[in-house]
């Protein structure tokens, strides 16, 4: 493991370009058979995703504007930690100054891997399989700060957020860039997982799309945080199926590519996007969720 202190007077500019999460692998997702996970090619010693050296790595963090925003929060010295022993997967955390897991700012822990172009609802390139930058797992989180009225706590959360999505999200398109892979991939543990990145990302396939569409467009009524839980609790149905919804977990994609952004441009994906969405009426119990939701404190609790 490799660490270094930012304080506000390291100036490293190596890059000058010109936004859960889920922890567990999501090989589960599709057959061992179809996903090939790829090794990062050590080129130097300990190499960022096999290409990026630690002064790269912690310069294009600084240079995205995350030491800048964690400074405006009151973090203005942290330590930056990079940890690349496991060749196919690799982890980046910065925690304030002590370095103690209660300190911990961001973590990131990504892995580069192929998705066969059979899921595609059309064919993108005539190899069998396209390379993505996968997200296994993101966290921002601020450990000084509580929950309030105003900013409610969001399933799997021990502390609130730091706003700094849109910075971290474009490390990661200057990661993927210099991977030259067709996009990031990563796949939401919650739906205000997904509501959050779908200002950025979409579904590789058009039906999670669409019922994502449905879910957003049909429980408008209801704040983000109770849509979530309510999912989470159980106490959201389908109003066709009769069935409680539960929450799918599906890869979405941040297109690097012109080929991935035709995609989802495409009549097909939008198509049949459209006809999932129309297919599905959801609701919200509201009487089931306020007994439901006697459950939430335990669950927040469980998690400190």
């Amino acid at each position: 493991m490799i660490n270094r202190r930012f304080g506000l007077s390291d100036k490293l500019r190596l890059f000058n370009r010109s936004g859960v999460n889920t922890s567990a692998r999501n090989d589960w997702l599709i057959d061992e058979g179809e996903l090939e996970s790829q090794l990062f090619k050590q080129d130097e010693k300990g190499a960022f995703l096999g290409i990026l050296s630690q002064e790269e790595v912690f310069g294009l963090f600084e240079s995205c504007g995350v030491q800048a925003a964690l400074a405006r929060r009151g973090f203005r010295d942290v330590l930056s930690e990079m940890k690349t022993d496991d060749p196919s997967l690799h982890r980046f955390r910065i925690c304030s100054q002590d370095g103690s897991e209660e300190g911990l700012l961001v973590e990131i822990v990504l892995r580069k891997a192929s998705i066969p172009n059979h899921k595609f609802v059309l064919s993108l390139d005539s190899m069998p399989k396209l390379d993505f930058l996968f997200v296994e797992w993101l966290l921002s989180q601020n450990p000084q700060e509580g929950f309030t009225a105003a900013k409610s706590c969001l399933p799997g959360q021990r502390h609130p957020g730091l706003g700094i999505a849109r910075n971290l999200l474009e490390v990661l398109v200057n990661f993927a860039e210099k991977l030259n892979v067709f996009g990031i991939a990563t796949v939401p543990g919650h739906y205000h997982n997904a509501v959050i990145f779908s200002e950025y990302l979409k579904y590789l396939d058009p039906v999670s799309e669409g019922r994502l569409a449905a879910l957003q467009r049909d429980l408008a009524g209801f704040s983000l945080a109770d849509v979530s839980w309510a999912i989470d609790l159980g106490c959201v149905q389908d109003d066709k199926s009769g069935q409680d919804v539960k929450w799918f977990l599906d890869w979405q994609i941040y297109p690097t590519r012109p080929a991935m952004e035709a995609y989802f441009n495409s009549k097909v994906y939008l198509d049949r996007k459209l006809g999932a969405s129309d297919a599905c009426q959801f609701y919200l119990d509201e009487q089931k969720f306020k007994h439901e939701g006697e459950r939430i404190p335990r669950m927040m609790a469980d998690l400190i």
